[in-house]
């Protein structure tokens, strides 16, 4: 349920975003030989539209500009994984420098340290998960997904953190720790209903919809929006 309607730090904030979506679009189309010709297109109309989503859910704060960089590269990256089966490193690099930059403003614009800790944990709780799983389940996460989930789990620790409302450090930990297995919870849901859908609509195995990348990139968007 939205907040507010959109004024103009919101609508600044959305322009930029899908104005750096354009210029990360651009790149991927030079730099990766198999990108399709729609992806583009389809990359920036769905950035802009998450954008939108988020600063209409969330507002223009400091903090929202941790999910807003997050977004503006998860969608190419879910995008290409979805058509290539690969994360490029270049493009994970982008996520991490455009999500930490997003917490280096908010943590300058608060002079607030309280959800590095947030950001911190919930990097280390989903790099954790998905290291157990990279090493214990060889062939069913590749090197792209494990690094993503650093990512996500570091923009998911702040953007929890930064909306809580006790100051109790044990009590809000283990309430993260709660939030981020709901999370995580999300986003293999999202993942299996997806193969399901797709099996049950084509009639045989879709191997597009078995990659956890984009499921873990927009999943995470999607917790952002959810949260409260």
């Amino acid at each position: 349920m939205f907040t507010h309607a959109p004024d103009v730090p919101d609508l600044a904030i959305v322009a930029g975003g899908t104005l750096l979506g354009a210029v990360i679009s651009f790149a991927v189309w030079h730099r990766e030989a198999l990108t399709r010709r729609w992806q583009p297109a389809a990359q920036l109309a769905l950035t802009g539209v998450l954008l939108l989503m988020l600063t209409w859910r969330h507002g223009a704060t400091p903090e929202l500009l941790i999910p807003v960089g997050f977004t503006v590269a998860a969608v190419p990256l879910a995008l290409l994984d979805l058509h290539t089966g690969r994360l490029p490193n270049w493009l994970l690099l982008v996520a991490c420098l455009l999500t930490l930059t997003g917490a280096l403003i908010a943590t300058l614009a608060y002079l607030h340290t309280k959800p590095l800790v947030g950001l911190l944990l919930g990097a280390a709780v989903f790099g954790g998960f998905y290291t157990a799983l990279y090493v214990f389940l060889p062939g069913h996460m590749g090197g792209g997904d494990l690094k993503l989930s650093v990512i996500a789990g570091a923009a998911l620790g702040w953007q929890s953190w930064s909306w809580a409302v006790s100051a109790s450090l044990p009590a809000e930990g283990v309430r993260l720790l709660v939030q981020f297995v709901g999370v995580l919870l999300l986003i293999w849901l999202l993942n299996a209903v997806s193969y399901l859908v797709a099996r049950a609509v084509t009639g045989r195995r879709v191997s597009a919809v078995l990659r956890h990348g984009p499921f873990l990139a927009l999943g995470t968007v999607l917790a952002v929006l959810l949260q409260p």
